[in-house]
């Protein structure tokens, strides 16, 4: 039975990061969902109605130097940090993908840590050149796939 929980502080991180809480940020956002995906257009406007009313700070920063920093800083007693990315890994350099699970498991010892993650796994791919379904990942394991722009998700339990 899931428990209730609460959230303390939200952050990110982008390259070229995107004002959601701005008109043309979210239309920016909308231009690159397909015209017909209705259902994924609803979803996005739901998501940038929640980020008009919790506005998120997001840095622009590389993934590998953001989440090094932000894990380097103390956290409070009983808080959980959770580390999450999703459909970005397949666009990161093999050397910032290495840097976040290292920076990661460096801080792992310091604080509770969750690594969550909703990925394409090119490595399992290798040589299909079709990296399947991404795949939802809490530290490494696989808990489901979801479809390419996200639900349904199916769990493997």
């Amino acid at each position: 039975m899931p428990e209730a929980f609460e959230v303390v502080d939200r952050r990110g991180c982008d390259l070229d990061p995107v004002d959601t809480a701005a008109a043309e940020g979210g239309v920016y956002l909308t231009s690159f969902v397909w015209p017909w995906q209705r259902e994924r257009h609803a979803r996005l406007a739901a998501a940038l109605a929640v980020a008009r009313e919790h506005p998120v700070v997001v840095d622009r920063a590389p993934a590998s130097q953001w989440v090094a920093e932000r894990l380097a800083e103390p956290v409070p007693d009983g808080v959980l940090t959770v580390v999450w990315h999703s459909v970005t890994r397949m666009y990161w350099p093999a050397e910032e993908t290495a840097a976040v699970q290292d920076a990661v498991r460096v801080a792992r010892g310091r604080m509770p840590l969750a690594h969550v993650a909703f990925e394409h796994d090119w490595a399992a791919a290798a040589g299909s050149g079709s990296p399947g379904l991404p795949r939802v990942e809490l530290d490494g394991e696989v808990l489901g796939v979801g479809d390419h722009h996200g639900p349904p998700l199916r769990l493997s339990r």
